[in-house]
This record gives structure tokens, C-alpha cells and sequence, in this order.
């Protein structure tokens, strides 16, 4: 059985207030969980503007490039710890940038 690790994000203050958008995305990602018979450890939250851009900009570390994402280094901390899968409902919810992704 499979370990995961979630992650959710919504874009304003409003939208976490409200927890549509978070419980939307926590629900997808327990339902996949349950489809695959395994186990969600923990899920994290984040409220960050989609507008927000990583800026890398030469050889960068993993924790410096998330800095401005504290939910989702927690998560990626907690994946490495672990050995859990990271999994959020849509990769934009993690990243819109392919090298975070990767």
C-alpha cells in the first residue's frame, strides 16, 4: 500500500475563508487515495495568487525555489521523510512551472 502526502491551494483570502475550493480539492484527493488502497498521511493548504511566478534563476535549492510556498515544502519535506507520493487534484494546484513539477 502507497503513502500520500496532499496538497491544495485556492488563489485569494476568500476562497480559503469559504473552503469550497480546499475541501473540493481534499475530497479528489482522498477519493483517488480510497481508489488505490492507500493511505493519505497528511493534506497541506496553501493560499497563494496563481499570478505568482517561481523566478529561478541559476542553480537554485528545492527549498529556496519553495520559500514563498510554505505548504507545499512542508509537503515535499514530508514526502522525502516518508516516502509518501505527493499528489494534489491538478498539477496547477502544485506548480505552474515545469521544473517545480519535475
Amino acid at each position: 500500500m502507497a503513502n500520500y502526502i496532499g496538497i491544495t491551494r485556492v488563489s485569494t483570502e476568500k476562497q480559503k475563508d469559504t473552503r469550497l475550493g480546499l475541501d473540493s480539492q481534499a475530497d479528489a484527493i482522498k477519493a483517488y487515495v480510497k481508489s488505490v488502497d492507500g493511505e493519505l498521511i497528511e493534506v497541506f493548504e496553501e493560499c497563494l495568487s496563481g499570478g505568482y511566478k517561481e523566478k529561478i534563476v541559476g542553480n537554485i535549492s528545492l527549498k529556496k525555489l519553495l520559500s514563498p510556498r510554505p505548504g507545499l515544502l512542508q509537503a515535499v519535506e514530508m514526502c522525502k521523510k516518508t516516502g509518501a507520493i505527493l499528489i494534489a487534484k491538478e498539477s496547477s494546484r502544485i506548480s505552474r512551472s515545469p521544473l517545480v513539477i519535475e
